[in-house]
């Protein structure tokens, strides 16, 4: 079996006719595939720089509201419900009241979300702290009626057993 011979002539035809045809059928498949492809025009600078801006100024502005974050987890750690703090407390209520505000201002975002979560953490925090204190103070008050009632119950029987001895006596 011989095998067939090419000449070089015929091998540069075949690579050029293989080559035209991966570059038909590559044109094709991008036609049928690639045809409804919706790609977005291109954004110039300055629609750009105005996308860049607009998110340094939501970083800017929840840093800025930071502060009511830090502010009212400083004020929540010195707050003791046994002492009278009106002025602590209020500056807590004014607080939680502007972290509220924070996240009706923009609901959609999502970054404002936290600060209703945080609003609402912080304070279920302040009133725990005060329902604590309460039942602490109750507790004490009730137990100390307790102990009165029990010591007047005590001398109301043993006033009620000395008169059944002088009733006794006297009979």
């Amino acid at each position: 079996m011989k095998f067939l011979k090419i000449s070089s002539e015929e091998k540069k035809l075949q690579l050029a006719y293989l080559a035209s045809l991966w570059l038909g059928l590559t044109i094709v498949f991008m036609l049928v595939f690639l045809s409804n492809y919706e790609s977005e025009p291109l954004e110039d600078k300055d629609a750009i720089a105005e996308k860049v801006a607009a998110k340094n100024k939501l970083v800017a502005e929840l840093k800025g509201n930071l502060k009511h974050l830090d502010s009212l987890k400083v004020m929540l750690a010195g707050f003791n419900p046994e002492v009278k703090q009106v002025h602590l407390e209020s500056s807590i209520n004014y607080e939680l009241k502007a972290l509220e505000k924070l996240w009706q201002s923009d609901q959609e975002l999502g970054s404002h979300n936290t600060y209703m979560q945080a609003a609402t953490f912080y304070s279920m925090l302040y009133y725990d702290k005060k329902a604590v204190v309460n039942t602490v103070n109750n507790k004490a008050f009730l137990k100390k009626n307790l102990e009165e009632c029990e010591v007047g119950f005590q001398q109301n029987r043993n006033n009620l057993s000395l008169q059944e001895v002088l009733n006794n006596m006297n009979k």
